[in-house]
């Protein structure tokens, strides 16, 4: 599904990055500059009044750099991102989802680790 960018929430969760690399952002986006997004972005359906009807599970990166794109063009191609709708249980299991694709992707520092421990212990 393809969802507007406004649409999405993307500190529902607490991240389990504390920095991105502004190297590596720069390279994703001319990677979704000159071939699209290859990879969607994982979601939940946000619940609540005040806030975005999805939250950001992973893709945070992709996430940015669309929105940096959106806000330098101003193009439509921007405005929205390819989403895959997921369904955790709850937050504890939604952090566990976002964790696990960010560790495959790159190994998370032991202080990024336990930050998400503490939190999803908070939440859970």
């Amino acid at each position: 599904m393809r969802i507007p960018l406004t649409d999405i929430d993307p500190n529902a969760l607490p991240r389990d990055r504390t920095v991105l690399d502004e190297t590596a952002l720069l390279e994703l986006q001319s990677s979704i500059v000159g071939t699209g997004l290859r990879q969607p972005i994982e979601v939940f359906a946000n619940s609540g009044d005040d806030c975005p009807p999805f939250g950001l599970i992973s893709g945070l990166r992709r996430f940015t750099v669309m929105q940096r794109l959106h806000q330098a063009t101003g193009l439509a191609q921007y405005a929205g991102i390819d989403a895959i709708l997921r369904s955790p249980d709850d937050i504890a299991a939604a952090l566990a989802q976002m964790v696990e694709e960010n560790d495959i992707r790159a190994d998370l520092t032991p202080w990024e680790r336990a930050r998400v421990a503490l939190d999803t212990h908070e939440k859970g």
